[in-house]
């Protein structure tokens, strides 16, 4: 239950970028963090502050500027050939498919989610 929320939890913050141009990933931490709590899982204090130091960053950041999107700064060093592979072996396609994008996109400059927003791609369009 508790992994099925989480899953539910990123996935919910990732449809969210589609309405409002931007991944919160403030409310998939806090979403995070509730369920910890809920389901009384033990988390290593490294993880812990991590999490909390994204929330503080993200709430910092939104203060100067409501539009600012810290996963667009933080994806060249999130989605990585490295990265990709580990999740192609263990995600689903459709997971696959769209980091191949960021990162194919992020090579010449592009931007990914902009571009699926230009040609008027909805979620579920992408998810076949």
């Amino acid at each position: 239950a508790f992994k099925r929320g989480l899953a539910k939890a990123f996935q919910d913050c990732r449809k969210n970028a589609w309405e409002e141009g931007f991944v919160q990933v403030s409310d998939a931490c806090l979403s995070a963090l509730e369920l910890v709590q809920y389901y009384n899982v033990g988390l290593d204090t490294t993880l812990t502050w991590t999490l909390f130091g994204m929330l503080s960053v993200e709430g910092s950041a939104r203060q100067l500027d409501p539009q600012v999107d810290c996963a667009a700064a933080a994806q060249r060093y999130i989605i990585t050939l490295p990265s990709l592979v580990k999740e192609a072996r263990s995600q689903s396609w459709t997971t696959t498919k769209h980091m191949c994008g960021e990162l194919l996109f992020g090579c010449v400059g592009k931007d990914y989610w902009e571009w699926r927003r230009e040609v008027g791609l909805s979620w579920q369009d992408l998810q076949r």
